[in-house]
């Protein structure tokens, strides 16, 4: 990857959501400074699909969006499938490592958003189908999400469907998940434009016995006729950040947010085999778990 040249605003507190989008291969071939002169300030790119390979547009779309200026990211559409004889990648720390390796590790560096792990799929009505439990796709969730912090070095944004979420959450425990911060798709601001400041996600309580705060929000996709700047589809993905200093937290570049390492994840996070046993009082969203991290290092340094 080549050097990448800084947003104009990186370091500087405006009062406003941040617009931004994600993309993949069949988003044809995009106009990075087009988007980032309308006003898009970050993209998260999608690199894997479950244990089937890499999509074929990532090292282009991740190059140019660092060209012209974006803060860049890469999420895994993960397939949280239970492992067996056959099919021996569907581990959550195999899907972790294939993501790690294709994405380069994408996500470890200030300036870099976090890495997501996109946890949409399959549907409720196909879990049997696919042989999943709630329980079971939780499990997996969990130790995916503690691989991926031990790999990058921080946290993974999780992406969701409120729907899905709370589907699963009728028949799972899922207070783990309130460690990380979350992206959601909440398809409520279709119209041209970003929501303001302010704006709630009308679904975000649909997700709230997990979180109750919120990193990012996917709030438009199909049937808006929106278009995205430089992007020659539509339909397009379209988010907002929910202000700037959490666009600095998820980039890594917040003075009181520190990087997470293997030895505090394993401090703080439950090792993978221990998945019965959450944590007794978990954080019950991001902010707070910064501060966790904060005072872990803090104490080990006196």
């Amino acid at each position: 990857m080549g050097r990448r040249r800084l947003a104009p605003e990186a370091g500087r507190c405006n009062n406003k959501m941040i617009p931004g989008f994600d993309c993949y291969s069949g988003y044809g071939q995009i106009n990075f400074n087009v988007a980032r002169e309308a006003g898009y300030r970050f993209v998260w790119v999608k690199c894997q699909e479950g244990n089937t390979g890499k999509d074929g547009s990532y090292e282009r779309n991740v190059q140019r969006a660092r060209d012209a200026g974006l803060a860049v990211g890469a999420y895994h559409f993960a397939f949280p499938l239970p492992t067996d004889p056959a099919h021996p990648s569907r581990d959550p720390n195999d899907q972790a490592q294939l993501y790690f390796n294709a994405c380069k590790g994408l996500g470890s560096e200030p300036g870099d958003l976090s890495p997501a792990l996109d946890l949409e799929w399959p549907a409720p009505q196909d879990w049997a189908k696919w042989g999943c439990t709630p329980q079971q796709i939780s499990d997996w969730g969990r130790a995916c999400c503690v691989a991926m912090a031990q790999l990058w070095g921080r946290l993974p944004v999780i992406y969701t469907y409120p729907h899905w979420w709370k589907t699963l959450a009728q028949g799972a425990d899922v207070s783990w998940a309130s460690d990380y911060p979350l992206w959601f798709a909440d398809y409520s601001w279709p119209q041209i434009g970003h929501p303001p400041l302010g704006w709630m996600p009308p679904h975000l309580s649909w997700v709230q016995d997990t979180w109750n705060d919120w990193a990012a929000c996917q709030h438009s996709a199909d049937g808006s006729t929106a278009r995205v700047p430089g992007v020659p589809v539509s339909p397009v993905d379209r988010n907002v950040i929910k202000d700037e200093a959490t666009l600095l937290r998820l980039t890594g570049r917040s003075p009181s947010v520190m990087p997470v390492s293997a030895p505090i994840v394993a401090d703080l996070v439950p090792t993978v085999p221990d998945l019965g046993n959450p944590p007794s009082a978990p954080p019950q969203d991001f902010h707070r778990f910064d501060e966790a991290l904060e005072a872990l290092r803090r104490n080990r340094d006196d």
